[in-house]
């Protein structure tokens, strides 16, 4: 199993700002897992209350539709994904698969209490990083659709 130093941590966005003892505890809480290729990290509609920081491998974001499904983003190294069912405790809204053998930090509800117990104010900068992720990915995605609108309907 891939094991990242602190300083490896905290060049991922999600854990950026968070001091060693916070990480460490987090860390403590929160399981490492493998997944083969092809394998699901989560199913679109399945109950979900985690999120996820790649380790090692890439990984697929894919959004299943009537009769298509559509590639939503690849996930490299450091990146994080499973976040919105890790705050909002809905069913998953599209489905990640391991593209090649990957390696990912399993973010729970007792990890995020852990990290609480020992620091509220880490605890408020993971948060914190977790928005900046998803307000990051709607921003993306709303370049997306402006760009197969614009696409779509003749505009350069």
């Amino acid at each position: 199993m891939v094991d990242p130093s602190h300083d490896e941590l905290q060049q991922m966005a999600l854990f950026g700002g968070l001091l060693t003892g916070s990480l460490q505890t987090l860390r403590a809480a929160a399981p490492v897992i493998a997944r083969e290729p092809g394998d699901a990290f989560f199913v679109q509609g399945d109950d979900g209350d985690s999120l996820f920081v790649l380790l090692h491998g890439t990984a697929v974001a894919v959004l299943a539709a009537p009769n298509h499904s559509y590639l939503l983003r690849t996930i490299s190294v450091g990146q994080s994904f499973g976040e919105a069912a890790n705050i909002d405790l809905q069913p998953r809204r599209n489905s990640v698969f391991a593209q090649s053998a990957c390696q990912a930090i399993e973010i729970g509800p007792d990890a995020m209490q852990a990290l609480w117990e020992f620091d509220p104010e880490q605890f408020t900068v993971l948060s914190m990083n977790i928005s900046r992720e998803l307000s990051r990915r709607l921003r993306d995605s709303d370049r997306q659709r402006l760009a197969h609108w614009s696409m779509a309907n003749g505009i350069q």
